[in-house]
């Protein structure tokens, strides 16, 4: 399974990557957000971990641009203001979890371990 992380602030990004390493997942960067279609259909992204809040776009803009390209990767969104986010967006977006800032560890490994088991049954 693969693993692309958004998220403006590196150091979340490299420990998320670290936790989806450690569980067998791979992981792959993006440094600009107008290239997060291009990544996941060139890397086969199977899940998509994005901040809601950043500096050049919101997340839910981010995943738009994604689904424009027709791309349906599952997509965790996670901020430390949940209560901003746009929920009809997001699920009219199918979003697949929303998550508040800060995760733990432990909660972390279990959203990944759940999301691997969705996709292995959404594929078989």
């Amino acid at each position: 399974m693969k693993l692309l992380v958004i998220d403006d602030q590196e150091e979340v990004g490299e420990l998320i990557g670290e936790i989806a390493q450690g569980l067998g997942w791979e992981t792959v960067s993006c440094t600009d957000f107008n290239d997060v279609a291009e990544t996941i259909a060139r890397e086969k992204v199977d899940l998509l971990f994005l901040d809601y809040f950043m500096p050049e776009k919101n997340g839910l803009d981010v995943l738009t641009d994604v689904r424009a390209q027709q791309l349906n990767v599952l997509t965790i969104l996670c901020s430390g203001m949940v209560s901003e986010i746009d929920f009809n967006r997001a699920k009219k977006l199918g979003i697949y979890m929303i998550l508040e800032k800060p995760i733990g560890i432990d909660r972390l490994r279990e959203l990944l371990m759940e999301a691997e088991s969705y996709l292995t049954q959404s594929k078989s």
